[in-house]
């Protein structure tokens, strides 16, 4: 399990804007008052300026490095990133760690099982195709590849080796 951080955020498309968010943040206002006010984030301003249980990456690139450099607590910012200036504080850290077999096993054997599903679902279907494409007879209107009376892809000789070349197709109404 990576390291995650729950972060209060404000987005402002202007450093003008991330600083008046700023200074009305440190002069007392609350968080979730100025990111109500100042934040074109439409998911962290729903919900008072906080994001919760972000992992490295999975932010814009400026917000990302401040987050995951900023200590506990400290505010940070006027930060440029790709969609405006951000302010971020970390308030809380929960610190990477390895899952353990007992916690993780259930989600082992639920893949471990959807793989052999699929893997038998994909057997089952190729050999059904190859078995009963012999015995598919198709109406003149209707043929596809998988007929038994469709027209069979032809090889032509080239220079660089051999191609395949699609069969003639028959429309409906010839």
């Amino acid at each position: 399990m990576p390291e995650r951080r729950d972060l209060q955020v404000i987005l402002t498309r202007t450093q003008a804007q991330a600083n008046a968010a700023k200074s009305a943040v440190t002069s007392g206002t609350s968080w979730a008052a100025a990111a109500r006010r100042y934040s074109t984030d439409t998911v962290s301003k729903a919900d008072g300026g906080v994001l919760r249980g972000v992992a490295r990456g999975q932010q814009d690139r400026a917000l990302d490095s401040a987050a995951f450099s900023a200590r506990r607590g400290v505010l940070v910012g006027p930060v440029k990133g790709q969609f405006g200036y951000y302010l971020v504080r970390v308030t809380a850290i929960t610190p990477a760690r390895q899952s353990t077999l007992a916690e993780v096993s259930s989600q082992i054997r639920q893949t471990l099982t959807q793989t052999a599903q699929q893997a038998r679902l994909t057997a089952f279907a190729s050999d059904f195709q190859r078995r009963w494409t012999a015995r598919t007879e198709c109406g003149p209107s209707y043929l596809i590849t998988i007929c038994a009376n469709a027209p069979r892809a032809t090889r032509t000789a080239t220079a660089g080796g051999t191609v395949a070349t699609a069969p003639a197709t028959t429309t409906a109404g010839n």
